[in-house]
């Protein structure tokens, strides 16, 4: 397996957890991806939720996924962190609301799997070596187009965050 890239953001303004975990999710979904054993949108591989001393949630999840592409298996490892880091206090419908807000940090490692090319035929095993270098041509292609693809993601995760930090 090779990386591709790897990516990490740290986020420090007030933020709704749920809103960035759902468009990550979201995000997966709408690029077709699957999780490892199968299950569409099963991301989650581990999810710890634990308080800490000062009774703030803490989250730490782990997703992976995959996606089946003609030249190779994509595979993406997301890691979150998020530790609560104030509550803020508001008044809807007669009723006091706490909303929690978290600082985030997410890291991103794209990978993947070439997929192998085995020549069958007797007589285009002498061609081998040649056509295998020709089909890598597609492969560099693939590979941009999912830099190109992750890459954007990544600036519109950093703007969505942006659009739903609140200035405390």
């Amino acid at each position: 397996m090779e990386t591709l890239i790897k990516w990490n953001i740290k986020y420090k303004n007030y933020l709704k957890f749920e809103d960035v975990y759902k468009y990550i999710h979201g995000w997966l979904k709408d690029e077709e991806y699957n999780s490892i054993d199968g299950i569409k949108e099963n991301y989650e591989i581990d999810y710890l939720e634990k308080r800490n001393m000062n009774n703030q949630k803490e989250f730490k999840i782990y997703w992976k996924a995959k996606k089946d592409d003609t030249n190779a298996e994509w595979f993406s490892k997301i890691y979150i962190v998020s530790k609560q880091t104030k509550e803020i206090k508001q008044i809807k419908n007669n009723q006091q609301e706490i909303t929690p807000f978290f600082e985030i940090e997410i890291k991103i490692i794209l990978e993947f799997e070439p997929k192998k090319i085995e020549v069958q035929n007797q007589y285009l095993k002498f061609f081998e070596k040649s056509y295998k270098k020709d089909l890598g041509k597609p492969l560099d292609e693939e590979k941009d187009s999912y830099k190109d693809k992750w890459t954007k993601f990544l600036k519109e995760l950093k703007e969505k965050m942006d659009a739903i930090s609140i200035k405390v």
